[in-house]
């Protein structure tokens, strides 16, 4: 399984979601994905990782998802 290969995230599942302001929302799923694929390529650590997930978040979402709030 893949999930049994990933590292962890800084501060957890968590701490993404609440960076990306996420947290309970319908899109949290696929960021933590993003997320993970973002901590393997970069090689980031900590708050830099964070940093970088979020950048490359608001690309690829620069507009919250239709219909979610």
């Amino acid at each position: 399984m893949i999930a049994q290969h990933l590292t962890p995230l800084p501060g957890g599942y968590s701490a993404v979601l609440n960076q990306l302001d996420l947290f309970g929302k319908p899109d949290a799923a696929v960021a933590l994905r993003l997320a993970h694929a973002i901590s393997e390529v970069s090689g980031a650590k900590g708050e830099p990782l964070l940093k970088l997930i979020e950048t490359v978040w608001s690309t690829l979402r620069p507009e919250p998802t239709p219909g979610v709030r």
